[in-house]
């Protein structure tokens, strides 16, 4: 099989992995550790897939680049492609200029299929194309619509309407995107979840948990409903005045809006802003917490939860929030997020049993360790791309 991936890639990881040498002059490159980017679930993938196929193609936009930069290996490519700054200039045109970045590249890829990540340019480039796409739906554009409405949003949503009318093959990240697509389209989907790599199940040192709630989210608005727990936790450390919180990720650094609204509020005493981190620091986090609560009021996935699940750290989610409920898979854990009491009472309630706050954590563990392990999601996919070839 010879297999193109377009979509959020780490160029970092993949260059250091597959020993990728840049094509032509190295004077205005960029460092490979500069490439560093947060994407790692479809990175995760690549790299999974790299032994099992005959030649591998990676695509991706990345700031970086002003032109495109070609890595190449053995049996395997990189190219990143530019990408234009400013979300008005790539609006006034749908998108035509990323779209016609990674239709070239395909074209001009030896490959037989495309495994093409989230429904917009990354697909609708892919699809312009003669070569079979199979298009995994990462996100469902009118909930977010909803959720943050604005006119970016809205050409969103267009293009994932587009998208998927046309689209053939379909991979959804849970059964909450796999509804979405058959009630709004008709259109069956695979499903294949988010996957997490090695390093989140390596052993959990139990002796290490603190007092701490943790929360993990990239932004600061109404869809994440952050504050929501933050005027939980004022009733919480009511009961448990020993008990901190830390705030992890895009959105929460000390220094920002979010905890500047927080403090000038009076709401911030035990509260820890820690802005974005590592995955080596963001383990040690979780390794630490007795408890993680995920408020957001809609996941199509929510990898973030399956990453504190596999550290047997229980997590507490919205009952209502889209795909958060099958990723924990355990009723125990769900609360209505939007409901400052019932949140803080399901906190409270959590808390004041420690055995039954561990036996969560393990359940959760064996769930991550079932569902969302990177051998078995990457074999789901090379299945799926087998079969599709084998159809035509």
């Amino acid at each position: 099989m010879r297999l193109a991936i377009a979509g959020k890639i780490d160029p970092s990881r993949i260059i250091k992995a597959f020993d990728l040498q840049l094509i032509g002059s190295t004077k205005s490159a960029p460092e490979t550790s500069s490439l560093r980017t947060p994407k790692q679930n479809i990175t995760n993938i690549a790299l999974e897939l790299h032994e099992s196929v005959q030649y591998l193609d990676m695509v991706t936009f990345h700031p970086a680049a002003t032109k495109p930069l070609k890595f190449l290996g053995d049996k395997s490519r990189l190219t990143l492609l530019p990408y234009r700054s400013r979300a008005r200039q790539r609006a006034k045109d749908y998108f035509k200029a990323e779209r016609t970045l990674i239709r070239n590249h395909i074209n001009d890829s030896d490959i037989e299929i495309i495994n093409a990540h989230h429904t917009y340019e990354y697909s609708l480039g892919s699809m312009q194309t003669a070569i079979p796409v199979l298009i995994t739906v990462h996100d469902w554009a009118p909930k977010i619509l909803s959720l943050m409405p604005d006119k970016y949003r809205v050409l969103r949503m267009a293009m994932q309407v587009h998208c998927l009318l046309k689209a053939k093959h379909l991979v959804s990240v849970s059964p909450y995107i796999d509804q979405k697509i058959r009630s709004w389209y008709k259109k069956e989907s695979v499903i294949i979840p988010n996957p997490l790599g090695t390093e989140w199940f390596k052993s959990v040192d139990h002796s290490a948990r603190k007092p701490f709630i943790i929360a993990v989210n990239n932004g600061s608005g109404k869809l994440k409903n952050v504050i929501t727990l933050v005027y939980a936790f004022q009733k919480i450390r009511k009961h448990f005045p020993h008990y901190e919180m830390i705030l992890l990720g895009t959105g929460y650094e000390n220094d920002g809006e979010f905890a500047g609204n927080v403090k000038r509020g009076g709401l911030g005493d035990g509260i820890h802003f820690k802005g974005n981190i590592n995955n080596e620091e963001l383990i040690g986090e979780y390794d630490q917490a007795s408890i993680m609560v995920h408020p957001s009021r809609e996941e199509s996935f929510g990898i973030v939860i399956a990453e504190a699940m596999a550290r047997n750290l229980p997590v507490l989610g919205g009952i209502r929030s889209g795909a958060v409920p099958w990723v924990i898979g355990d009723s125990r854990c769900l609360v209505d997020i939007n409901d400052v009491n019932q949140l803080a009472e399901k906190i409270i309630e959590l808390i004041e049993d420690q055995d039954r706050l561990e036996e969560i954590g393990r359940g959760l563990r064996g769930r991550a360790e079932e569902k969302f392990q990177i051998g078995a999601v990457a074999d789901a996919y090379y299945q799926l791309l087998k079969t599709i070839l084998e159809s035509r």
